[in-house]
């Protein structure tokens, strides 16, 4: 979409919202504003995911003692209404 179809469409938007809702989207606006740059290319999001995954591996028997756990829990309720 063009620059300027995106800016005539969000006139329209903003030209349809109530007071109420427009003051809601600019404190949204404002708030987007204030945070910190992030770095969204496709080299940060892959050290990202390897972050995460190293994250994951190193704490998968945790989690997969917590998963198990939850797991029986449930069974046991399920068979309590059987």
């Amino acid at each position: 979409m063009q620059a300027s179809a995106l800016k005539n469409e969000a006139i329209s938007l903003f030209d349809s919202l109530s007071e109420s809702k427009l003051l809601t989207v600019i404190q949204f606006v404002r708030f987007i504003a204030q945070q910190p740059e992030s770095d969204f290319s496709a080299a940060s999001r892959e050290e990202r995911d390897l972050h995460d995954i190293e994250w994951i591996n190193a704490n998968a028997d945790r989690l997969n003692a917590e998963v198990e756990e939850s797991l029986e829990f449930q069974a046991d309720i399920w068979e309590d209404e059987e």
